[in-house]
């Protein structure tokens, strides 16, 4: 991003709106400055109405993401929808098949879309992990956070669903499954690799069954 682009962007977050007058600097032409509010405005940043100029959602999301420090993008934490279902001491896993974690078991999870809420979020990702559909509870809340010694592979707020299905749901569910998703036993101690906080995730729901909601949090080292 140019230099006097990043100028009228953080001028408007400052200021919430401003006249050219107001935010072209001294020794800038005003045919220069002119070129890059068009920029601005054409990429859907900011907006003019009559001769005020401010940012449009665009802009304020931006402006929501980014470092006010240095002006770049800030990384932040994955917002995901996590499924646990249960049938007889089995869990529906499925194999990531894509980093971080490839070839790692976990239970389904994935990133809520903007302006889609939390259940039906959860919703959407079971049957696009797992091909299977059913009625989920909003158990807890749980923040996982994922380093290899000092670096840092993954930070999510899970927002954790649970469900104990019946014999019913269960041999239902059988005949949709996609490839990568199966029903088995959380193996303590094999040579299955589980995704950071699986374990976690489990005694949480143990330790908090009957109970409305649970929040927890967890640095883990893989």
């Amino acid at each position: 991003m140019h230099t006097i682009e990043e100028h009228v962007l953080r001028h408007l977050t400052r200021y919430s709106e401003a006249t050219f007058s107001q935010m072209k600097p001294k020794l800038i032409e005003s045919n220069v400055f002119t070129y890059h509010l068009k920029k601005l405005i054409t990429a859907g940043y900011i907006k003019k109405t009559k001769q005020i100029y401010s940012l449009s959602a665009k802009g304020k999301q931006f402006a929501d993401t980014i470092s006010h420090e240095n002006f770049t993008p800030r990384i932040q934490p994955k917002i995901v929808t996590l499924i646990v279902l249960e049938y007889q001491n089995k869990y529906l896993l499925y194999k990531r098949d894509k980093e971080p974690f490839v070839g790692y078991v976990g239970f389904p999870y994935g990133k809520i879309h903007l302006e889609e809420r939390v259940a039906e979020a959860a919703k959407r990702e079971l049957i696009e992990k797992t091909g299977f559909e059913t009625e989920l509870v909003h158990k807890g809340d749980m923040y996982i956070t994922a380093h290899s010694e000092v670096e840092l592979i993954s930070h999510m707020l899970c927002h954790i669903f649970y469900k104990k299905i019946s014999k019913a749901e269960y041999t239902k569910s059988l005949l949709k499954l996609h490839s990568t998703s199966f029903w088995s036993e959380i193996q303590k101690n094999g040579d299955t690799k589980y995704i950071p906080g699986v374990m976690q995730i489990l005694k949480n729901l143990a330790k908090h069954k009957g109970k409305k909601f649970f929040f927890a949090e967890y640095f883990l080292n893989v």
